[in-house]
């Protein structure tokens, strides 16, 4: 399969960028903050002379010696990188830019790393990686945002304004309707967001940092621990901040209004702990939550964001009627899967889109694609387009009807009309499998088109390892 197919698809392709002059903003330090001590970087434009981009530094909390530095700086290219790898073992023969299919090339000279972009982009930089699903222990998530357009004044009605420097804002800070959040880049606030109770036009923008780093890890079921948390939203917009560090649910998110609209673009993820899913939409029965489940007619759009999730990434089908995802680069870290159809759930899924993401790393035994669906709700017209994985995985496709504990429907839904199209592994994977749980709950209609596993096209269910069942139906490869 030739890989320029992937090649910068959808990476802000309808942000007209021809609308500003070259340009290039990076943002102050945050007083307080220490820059991060695995890479240091610079921009220009041209022969400009070089500017320094601030990098923060996420410690990994399950491992001391891990983490994740990040540059946030915003332009109108193109611009010219120049990244400076420190405290890294070895010599720089080794740097890997993901998501490989964008095609972003480096040149080594003087011990720096020179790259050039003319489009916006969210990429990690690895220096060194010593091999395996899990990628290098300290790596660097770069991410070139567009240029600003409308940014919200401190003056302006309506407008919480956090300008640069260090907020501390609590662990449950109140979000109010009719508001818009807004972090100047160079902000950092220390704390969590909260929307409590019925909380409606709200928009969370930006190009701040949102660290909720002072949050231990609980499991769900004993309290959410969010970086940003909607009990009842509705029409709600998060774009383009940082969050990181969050104890659970990284964004949590559930209404009580129908037919709303909860809209995420430009968002950076970064979590570490188990139960770290990156967006979380649910409508099932266990009560993770003061208002659990959503009304009929949610659609969900998420688009050229980056997410580091210790969980589920996307949850795509749980109470939520049409998910879009787009442009979206992963990093799964493999307590969960990459993308999670459902896990129950209640309201119909009348359709879902999800195309043009990359897994730059999948750990871990879970499914990149997986369905554990134990709701009432039918499971259908979900369509998977455009996918590329990096790497081995154990799993790439596992959908499955069930019973368990999270949802205990009595009644059981299907998974039905479900669509992989032009999916690509770069390595290999060992076992997959579509189960269904009994005759009123069945996997059926799934469709593979344009499979391809360690650069051979899939063309019968003989060359791909799947496990069926009696209760499995109508399984098509083209």
């Amino acid at each position: 399969m030739p890989r320029n197919r992937f090649a910068f698809i959808g990476v802000w392709l309808l942000m007209p960028c021809t609308l500003f002059a070259q340009s290039l903003d990076v943002y102050p330090a945050p007083a307080g903050i220490a820059p991060s001590l695995y890479f240091s970087v610079r921009a220009r434009i041209g022969q400009q002379p070089w500017q320094p981009v601030f990098i923060h530094h996420s410690i990994n909390s399950l491992d001391s010696l891990g983490g994740l530095s990040i540059g946030i700086f915003s332009f109108a290219g193109p611009i010219e990188l120049e990244i400076t790898s420190s405290n890294q073992p070895g010599s720089l023969d080794n740097v890997e830019v993901r998501p490989k299919p964008y095609g972003i090339t480096t040149q080594l000279a003087d011990g720096k790393i020179f790259l050039r972009l003319s489009k916006p982009a969210n990429f990690v930089v690895e220096v060194n990686r010593s091999g395996g699903a899990s990628g290098a222990r300290q790596a660097l998530l770069i991410s070139a945002c567009p240029i600003e357009r409308h940014a919200p004044k401190a003056t302006d009605k309506g407008v919480v304004y956090f300008g640069p420097g260090v907020h501390r804002i609590g662990d449950a800070y109140p979000l109010k309707s009719n508001t818009t959040y807004y972090l100047a880049g160079g902000a950092y606030l220390k704390g969590a967001m909260r929307g409590f109770g019925a909380v409606e036009n709200v928009r969370i923008c930006g190009r701040g940092i949102l660290d909720s780093g002072h949050q231990p890890y609980q499991h769900p079921l004993k309290g959410l621990r969010s970086n940003i948390l909607f009990e009842d939203g509705r029409n709600v917009t998060i774009e383009g901040i940082t969050a990181m560090q969050a104890g659970n649910y990284q964004v949590k998110y559930q209404t009580k209004a129908p037919n709303d609209h909860f809209e995420v673009d430009n968002l950076k993820l970064i979590g570490w702990h188990q139960n770290t899913d990156g967006i979380h939409i649910s409508d099932m029965d266990w009560k993770d939550h003061p208002t659990v489940g959503n009304a009929p007619g949610l659609r969900v759009s998420v688009t050229n964001s980056f997410i580091n999730a210790n969980d589920d990434a996307l949850l795509i089908c749980d109470g939520i009627q049409q998910f879009e995802a787009r442009n979206c680069v992963i990093w799964d870290r493999g307590n969960g899967a990459t993308f999670c159809l459902s896990w129950g759930g209640h309201q119909p899924v009348d359709g879902a889109l999800i195309q043009d993401c990359y897994v730059i790393h999948k750990e871990g035994k879970n499914p990149v694609f997986r369905a554990n669906h134990a709701g009432e709700a039918d499971i259908k017209q979900v369509t998977f387009k455009n996918i590329y994985i990096e790497g081995n995985v154990q799993t790439l496709i596992g959908l499955q009807t069930m019973d368990h504990r999270y949802d205990p429907d009595p009644g059981k839904g299907n998974v039905h009309a479900i669509t992989f199209q032009h999916i690509v592994l770069e390595g290999n994977c060992t076992d997959n499998f579509i189960l269904g749980y009994n005759p009123q709950s069945r996997v059926y209609d799934i469709h593979l088109n344009q499979i391809v596993v360690g650069g051979k096209r899939i063309k019968s269910l003989a060359q791909f390892p799947l496990r069926t069942n009696a209760y499995t139906g109508h399984v098509t490869i083209r």
